[in-house]
């Protein structure tokens, strides 16, 4: 329920319908998650999206990711594999990660589900930019594997990453 309203919200947002405001020109007022409402905010960020797309066609292990950064002083999902994700608030935990550059693996609790990687993102200088969730198939793959993979694919994506604002530009 709460992918398809963050699907719902970002969709209006991107229409430019304004939610909870009579005129346009009023600013949307952002909602606390915690007192289970959305918090969203319209991004765009064409380059770590595209970035997430070829990430993910050239590793047939991956489920779903997502790239978590700083808009506005504020930790939001700037690009995502599942566009609903898009522009939604950060957790604690990501903020978390960034920290104290640790990465976190939560195991799956069934065998249909991923094992989801979350570790800090840095740019190809080697500057903390934000967070990478990786969604990682568990099909024959013990953790470490999992790791492996999630620590390559991070790698991978951080030698195409000259900078946080770069992930906002467009696709070169």
């Amino acid at each position: 329920m709460k992918r398809e309203i963050g699907w719902l919200a970002t969709t209006l947002l991107v229409a430019g319908l304004i939610v909870g405001s009579s005129r346009a020109d009023e600013p949307l007022e952002q909602e606390d998650r915690t007192a289970g409402t959305l918090d969203v905010a319209p991004i765009s960020a064409p380059y770590a999206q595209w970035l997430v797309e070829a990430t993910m066609s050239t590793h047939a292990a991956l489920r779903g990711m997502e790239i978590v950064a700083r808009v506005d002083g504020v930790l939001r999902t700037i690009a995502a594999s599942d566009a609903g994700e898009i522009g939604e608030r950060s957790g604690a935990d990501d903020d978390e990660i960034i920290r104290t550059g640790m990465a976190a693996v939560e195991s799956p609790e069934s065998p249909d589900e991923p094992y989801e990687v979350t570790s800090p993102l840095l740019d190809a200088g080697g500057n903390a930019i934000g967070v990478l969730s990786l969604d990682i198939a568990a099909d024959d793959l013990d953790e470490n594997q999992v790791v492996t993979l999630a620590r390559n694919v991070r790698a991978e994506m951080e030698e195409r990453i000259a900078s946080e604002e770069a992930l906002f530009e467009a696709i070169p």
